[in-house]
């Protein structure tokens, strides 16, 4: 096998935060299906009610280990609070619950409306999951395991919760085990493996995901886009190929491990027309690297925006930020998320970069404009003077810089017209969860929801949203926090 097959990426799926934005929508939804919950939030009313932590420590008792039904009591048997995800519909968190002695798991949900948490049954070589992702009606989550396997180099498959039934359904079995190395010694090994990856859900119900498999007759990987519709979710239909990326190279569909961070993720449009996905390779030069765009409708690569792409922005970017980029950060910058707005036109991007131990970058949050091929700044960092102490530096009020522009999560609204984040203020150290409203045109300015001052971070944690009524839910890690429309 070639040299270049050993070197695996990962694309991990990190779904954007909730929250406030200006509209009052009254019909919008995920997308046009009947599965599909409709909105009625107005995001400018949001306000802050509370920030909890889930997990559980040696001084806070957890709300998942409180609330174990039935108790659990084999040794070594535990939550898993990293990877805890809260459902769209705001009523049930899922986390995963091992005995690392028996080499088993559960998966548990926690039932906002019960107080109570419900265990499947034991399960072998159960892979650590972190976080997932929702089918639109909340039924189905359908388990991110990519980091934990990968790393590894371990087989993998698309392992989905139902939990209405409370079972766990293996949905692409291969017959390889997830203990199985996926590139084994002989042809016939690596003909059989497929590496699943990058698993998501569609506003309509369909689950689109990568599968990485090895040609053995060219001695090639392949990443084929594959989707499952959404009356097969349960099935064992044979999933559809969407698209295969034409590259004569490995394609980074999917990365090894190595930054202890979430380093990528894929989104698809409200109307269901565009899937965006971050690719990178670890050494940075890969010219498949940078974030792509395929039209589903025409089944074909809509957009490419590579590294060198990134390095144009003059919206908002100071001049000195765009000539220090092109010469020394090329190939640092991977999206850390990726989400829609509700028109289906703009896509917002959060950059993470690899030099993390540097404060004086700008990680500016970024909109692309599908029908204008445009890629431009959120907001206007151009009166930032290179010589300025970027860490203790302030621009649009007494919180640091830092605090929108160094972030540990991000999502986005159920109504797609806001991007919740949280960053660290670097003069109070305390976390500031704050609102962008994602505008047709222009620059636009933070909204503070709060000063987090008991939010914990973590690394490889998971963050999702949940929306019920007039009440969202944020789940970072093991910090659940409350809004409510007031």
């Amino acid at each position: 096998m070639k040299p270049h097959l050993f070197t695996l990426f990962i694309i991990a799926l990190l779904p954007l935060l909730i929250a406030g934005g200006g509209n009052s929508i009254s019909a919008i939804a995920f997308g046009n299906t009947s599965n599909t919950p409709q909105i009625t939030l107005d995001d400018s009313k949001l306000q802050f009610v509370s920030i909890e932590n889930i997990g559980g420590s040696r001084d806070v008792v957890g709300l998942l280990e409180t609330n174990i039904t039935p108790a659990i009591e084999e040794r070594g048997d535990g939550i898993d609070p990293r990877g805890a995800v809260i459902s769209l519909n705001g009523e049930m968190i899922i986390a995963g619950r091992y005995n690392r002695e028996a080499r088993s798991g559960r998966v548990c949900a926690y039932h906002f409306t019960s107080n109570a948490t419900t265990c499947t049954d034991s399960i072998d070589d159960l892979p650590v999951f972190l976080g997932g992702f929702w089918s639109p009606d909340s039924r189905y989550l359908v388990l991110n395991s990519d980091i934990e396997l990968i790393r590894s180099s371990n087989e993998t498959d698309i392992l989905i919760y139902d939990s209405q039934e409370n079972r766990l359904i293996n949905r692409t079995d291969d017959g390889v085990i997830g203990n199985d190395f996926m590139m084994g010694d002989s042809a016939g090994e690596r003909a059989r493996v497929w590496v699943d990856l990058g698993m998501t859900f569609a506003p309509n119900g369909d689950l689109y995901f990568f599968r990485n498999a090895i040609d053995p007759t060219l001695d090639e990987w392949r990443a084929d886009l594959m989707r499952i519709s959404a009356s097969d979710i349960t099935s064992t239909s044979t999933p559809e190929v969407i698209f295969r990326h034409p590259t004569d190279r490995a394609f980074p569909v999917f990365r090894t491990n190595g930054y202890e961070i979430f380093d990528g993720i894929m989104s698809i449009s409200p109307n269901n027309e565009y899937l965006a996905y971050s690719a990178m390779s670890a050494g940075g030069e890969d010219p498949n690297n940078g974030v792509w765009i395929i039209d589903l409708t025409q089944k074909s690569d809509k957009a490419h925006l590579n590294n060198e792409r990134f390095g144009t922005i003059t919206a908002g970017m100071p001049t000195w930020w765009l000539e220090m980029y092109s010469s020394e950060w090329l190939g640092d910058f991977s999206a850390r998320s990726l989400a829609w707005s509700a028109d289906s036109d703009r896509l917002v991007i959060m950059f993470h970069s690899f030099r993390y131990e540097n404060d004086d970058i700008l990680f500016p949050l970024l909109k692309y404009d599908v029908s204008t091929d445009t890629l431009e700044s959120f907001y206007d960092y151009s009166t930032i003077t290179e010589d300025i102490d970027l860490p203790q530096a302030t621009l649009f009020d007494d919180v640091s810089l830092m605090a929108d522009n160094r972030l540990v999560a991000g999502v986005i609204s159920p109504t797609h017209n806001t991007v919740f984040y949280i960053g660290r203020d670097n003069l109070t150290e305390d976390y500031i969860l704050s609102g962008m409203v994602i505008t047709e045109s222009g620059f636009t300015t933070p909204r503070r929801m709060a000063s987090l001052s008991d939010f914990v971070p973590r690394s490889n944690t998971f963050t999702s949203i949940g929306y019920s009524g007039s009440t969202v839910r944020i789940l970072a890690g093991s910090n659940l926090i409350t809004l409510t429309e007031q």
